[in-house]
């Protein structure tokens, strides 16, 4: 009897997981890129325009006012200028490292699925190899998410202050819809198109194309694997969240008493080891996840690839209308 195509993947990509702990460093690396989660930044910034009061303008506004408090801003602007540079060669450090762990982890899962041997050295050197383009495609899909987001965001936040026209109010369900649509589609685009470049060394124009034509033939397919992968955060965000309070109640039960007996010090320092163990314990759920869905969909790409990936629902759909049912 033929086992159903994600309870495969599922099950592969959970044994990657399991039994292939050096690739966790890799999906802590990858986690910061959100691959799998690009919705949740759509959400995260609904929430935060829903919940708060204040208006684009004024958070410009509180940012240059902030600024020009600080003591040192208005005689040592060359020593803001080091730190800005400082800041900005850090964080392009730290970019360089994410995308080659984006790379080397699609890479390991790749090789490991094919049951070959998968090194960290020669992995992040593949990975290296394809840098480029790889950066490319996280940028380009990177841009295009974030300005679908801003394209949604403005008449949310037009119709909240007050000054929608009635025309935007009706329309915004429609433009909310078309950005989440968007958002799926260059989330999907973005991984085949890096396991092209990875896997079969497409250049960025081809790998584009040919990600566009893999989606396009594999649509239902991609939003089933979503859905998939979905639920597995919904668990992993659930298991996060019971951590973090089983963590958080005996360092708080130490903290009250200590606040208590007027001993502050042994509060503050329970107070600081709770949140650095919950800081460790949100990174490693994180990183596992990013594992397991990197691992899920480079097997899903790889089987696509091999003509060997049909929809679920397509499946059933034939079951039901078959005269045999």
């Amino acid at each position: 009897m033929h086992t159903p195509l994600y309870r495969e993947v599922v099950k592969e990509a959970f044994e990657i997981t399991r039994h292939k702990k050096y690739l966790w460093l890799f999906g802590l690396l990858a986690a910061f890129l959100g691959n799998g989660g690009a919705l949740e930044l759509f959400i995260k910034v609904f929430s935060q325009i829903v919940n708060s009061s204040v208006t684009f303008t004024e958070s410009v506004r509180m940012v240059l006012t902030g600024w020009r408090a600080l003591p040192w801003a208005s005689d040592t602007i060359s020593l803001a200028v080091v730190l800005v540079a400082i800041l900005i060669a850090i964080g392009i450090l730290f970019l360089i490292a994410v995308v080659l762990g984006h790379g080397a982890l699609i890479l390991s899962c790749a090789q490991i699925h094919k049951s070959k041997e998968a090194k960290q050295p020669k992995m992040w050197l593949v990975a290296w190899r394809s840098f480029w383009p790889l950066a490319g495609v996280v940028v380009l899909f990177k841009l295009l998410i974030v300005s679908a987001v801003g394209i949604a965001v403005w008449p949310l936040h037009l119709i909240l202050a007050g000054r929608a026209t009635a025309w935007l109010t009706v329309l915004f369900p429609f433009i909310f819809l078309g950005v989440i649509c968007f958002i799926l589609i260059c989330s999907f685009l973005s991984f085949f198109a890096a396991s092209f470049i990875l896997l079969e060394k497409d250049e960025l124009p081809n790998a584009i194309a040919k990600s566009w034509q893999l989606f396009m033939d594999h649509w239902l397919v991609s939003v089933e694997m979503a859905g998939v992968t979905f639920l597995a955060s919904t668990v992993a965000g659930l298991a996060a969240v019971f951590g973090i309070v089983l963590l958080a109640v005996p360092f708080s039960v130490v903290a009250a008493l200590s606040f208590v007996y007027v001993v502050p010090i042994i509060g503050i320092v329970s107070i600081f080891i709770s949140s650095i163990l919950a800081l460790m314990f949100v990174f490693y759920v994180g990183s596992l996840l990013a594992t397991f869905q990197t691992a899920a969909w480079v097997i899903l790409f790889l089987r696509m690839r091999e003509g060997r990936a049909g929809s679920k629902l397509l499946r059933l759909f034939k079951v039901i209308k078959s005269p045999h049912f």
